[in-house]
């Protein structure tokens, strides 16, 4: 352990007190360390790590492998969290399509409903967006009003997620 710290502080161009220093270790501790009195905590090292992402877990506790990890972007478990994310947002983007052709019908439907009805929006109400249809102008206006249900505001919800209100004068 002793020696792959000093090639540790050697590669970082460190002193024993600068490691303890930027790591948080007592630098009493990290001076019976280097000299063989204590062997290294397992704070010690967990410090060590959290300072210096970029070495090798496996070198500075076993010597095994090389001492700065692969140069890979991300270490397992940040690509499992990674992979989820864009499976996430794969779902995400797939609902804000079908959520733009359903409004992008709902828009179809009601321009084309109306062109049949002859709707034509004014702003009379003081509320904004909101549109008044007089009798001449509701649809159906003339038939038997035999039917106890009666369509009385109709919203129409635009993509940018403003509205408008036409409502049928009584």
């Amino acid at each position: 352990m002793v020696e792959r710290l000093e090639l540790l502080l050697k590669t970082k161009n460190l002193s024993a007190s600068q490691l303890a220093d930027e790591t948080g270790i007592q630098r009493s501790i990290m001076s019976h360390v280097m000299n063989g009195r204590n062997k290294a905590s397992l704070d010690f090292i967990m410090r060590i790590l959290k300072r210096y992402k970029d070495v090798n877990p496996d070198w500075l506790l076993f010597g095994k492998g090389p001492m700065i990890k692969d140069n890979t972007l991300f270490d397992n478990e940040q690509n499992d969290q990674l992979e989820e994310l864009k499976r996430e947002n794969q779902a995400l983007k797939e609902q804000i399509t079908q959520l733009n052709k359903k409004i992008y019908n709902l828009d179809a439907e009601r321009t084309s409903f109306q062109k049949e009805s002859g709707i034509k929006e004014t702003d009379q109400h003081s509320q904004p967006g909101s549109v008044t249809l007089n009798d001449e102008e509701w649809p159906g206006y003339g038939k038997p009003r035999h039917v106890n249900k009666q369509v009385v505001t109709v919203i129409t919800l635009f993509n940018d997620g403003s509205f408008r209100e036409y409502h049928k004068d009584s």
